[in-house]
């Protein structure tokens, strides 16, 4: 009787430690009702006190053995090391930190981009499209992430442009590959996820001010309040989204200098020539660090300031562009781009088409002039030329020695290194017209011109991020020597050498 009662005793322990088992079970599942943990825990507990009680000599004997002090000083340090691991795990949760061991520090923010994280005043959110498929969303995600860590105002959001589609269309996001900087009611778009990119859309999002570009009147030049097809209205839209307020300049009105207010001119095709004073109230400012676009078409007249915009660097000729080869359905007259040279104009248009009916050439020197930076965007391919005989011929031909031979020139980029004033020529101003905007869908156009427009009216002294190249580290091939090495080193020596120790080993214990 005393042995069966002394094995129902013994057991006692094991059915406490399944009811604690199943407590546990019961509260981090949530099975059953709520009071079900509670209740299989306090059986636990009762018959543990049960088994205390009737085995209390046991328990003394054994709270005194050396056996028990040598297990509780385990215990105690195994409790030690998980309290230390828990803890190491909690503070990294809570204060996140990484270290850039690149040599250049790739994955580093400039000061600049920190500086203006941490002067963030309003919470921006940045909601990055992208498709499963996409490459560089990882890449999107990091740099965001180490924007987010600089302030707490900076927050973002990944989405999967395939399958949440409620959200594509509640931002009105027309392809993938965008990220949508949000501040308030502003809007700001960008395709780089490059900390140039980044850092200069979140500029843009956080401006308080908008920038003025004033459009030159009086010539038949494209209107920016027209709605017709030859107008800019469209354009204009993009402008006002983009926080740009729009105005009209007739230079033939100003006395002395351009309005103090002036980010970017913009001369879109004028159909008369400048007048002497105009052409000089417009370079006296372009020459004194302002920022110019001039857009062109086929056959326009600009000879009147030939020597101006030679100096620097960039002149369109009056031929219309024929690119039989990358031409738009065929229309000989309308070049179609697809491949750009890189720059911040156009680092975000690859794999992007863009068109330019009736464009005509633009004309460079063999070398920029001194103090300039001369850039030329895009050029049209090798068998197009620039035809001069465009308005008598019933059959256009390359004419050798009459007709500039391809591949020409369509936009160029200039920057004056010393007074940083700036110039954007543009081979075509149909390209951003509203018939053409409206008609044809999907092409780069108005992203070209936005882009140039910022680029025009960036404030070099909020900004200055250089890029940062990837490290290289060459691997130089081995020599016959090292290679040798490395063979017998593995394959002879280390095998000989373990034989040896083996043998040593065997005669010691024969």
């Amino acid at each position: 009787m005393n042995e069966q009662k002394n094995h129902l005793i013994n057991f006692l322990p094991s059915v406490a430690l399944v009811l604690l088992a199943l407590a546990l079970v019961a509260r981090w599942l949530s099975f059953g009702p709520d009071t079900l943990a509670y209740v299989l825990a306090a059986l636990g507990v009762a018959v543990l006190l049960l088994y205390a009680a009737f085995s209390w000599q046991t328990l003394l004997a054994v709270l005194r053995g050396r056996q028990l002090r040598y297990g509780s000083n385990a215990l105690l340090l195994v409790v030690a090391v998980l309290g230390i691991l828990v803890l190491v795990n909690y503070l990294a949760n809570r204060h996140n930190k990484t270290f850039d061991l690149t040599a250049n520090k790739q994955y580093t923010l400039s000061n600049e981009t920190v500086k203006i994280l941490h002067d963030l005043k309003e919470p921006v959110k940045v909601m990055a499209f992208f498709l499963p498929t996409d490459s560089r969303q990882q890449d999107a995600s990091q740099m965001l992430q180490r924007y987010a860590a600089e302030s707490k105002y900076f927050t973002y959001e990944v989405v999967d442009a395939e399958k949440d589609r409620a959200k594509v269309l509640q931002y009105k996001i027309t392809s993938p590959g965008v990220l949508l900087f949000i501040r308030g009611d502003r809007r700001q778009e960008t395709y780089g996820i490059d900390e140039q990119s980044l850092t200069s859309t979140l500029l843009k999002v956080i401006r308080n001010k908008p920038k003025t570009v004033y459009f030159i009147t009086g010539h038949g030049e494209r209107d920016p309040g027209q709605f017709h097809n030859s107008g800019y209205s469209s354009i204009k839209t993009a402008m006002d989204h983009d926080f740009f307020k729009v105005k009209k300049l007739d230079l033939a009105t100003i006395t002395t200098t351009v309005p103090a207010d002036a980010n970017v001119l913009v001369l879109a095709a004028p159909q008369k020539p400048l007048a002497k004073k105009e052409i000089k109230v417009l370079f006296s400012y372009l020459n004194k660090g302002g920022k110019v676009m001039i857009l062109s078409d086929n056959g326009l007249d600009f000879s009147a300031m030939r020597t101006q915009l030679q100096e620097w660097g960039a002149y369109p000729r009056a031929d219309l562009l024929i690119d039989p080869r990358s031409s738009f359905f065929g229309d000989i007259t309308t070049p179609l781009i697809s491949s750009y040279h890189y720059s911040e104009i156009t680092k975000d248009l690859n794999g992007v088409r863009t068109i330019f009916p009736g464009a005509c050439s633009i004309e460079m020197g063999k070398q920029s002039p001194k103090g300039k930076s001369v850039l030329s965007l895009f050029e049209s391919s090798n068998d197009s030329w620039g035809e001069t005989d465009w308005k008598n011929a019933t059959k256009v031909k390359f004419d050798s020695g009459k007709d500039m031979k391809g591949p020409l020139t369509l936009a160029v980029s200039v920057s004056d290194m010393t007074n940083k004033g700036r110039l954007v020529v543009f081979a075509d101003s149909d390209f951003v017209s509203n018939g053409l905007l409206s008609r044809v869908q999907g092409t780069g156009n108005a992203t070209l011109f936005m882009n140039a427009l910022n680029w025009l009216a960036e404030d070099e002294q909020l900004i200055s991020v250089p890029p940062k190249p990837p490290a290289s580290h060459p691997i130089n091939p081995l020599t016959a020597g090292q290679r040798s090495l490395i063979y017998y080193s593995t394959v002879v020596f280390l095998p000989l050498l373990l034989l040896i120790v083996g043998l040593y080993i065997w005669w010691q214990h024969r």
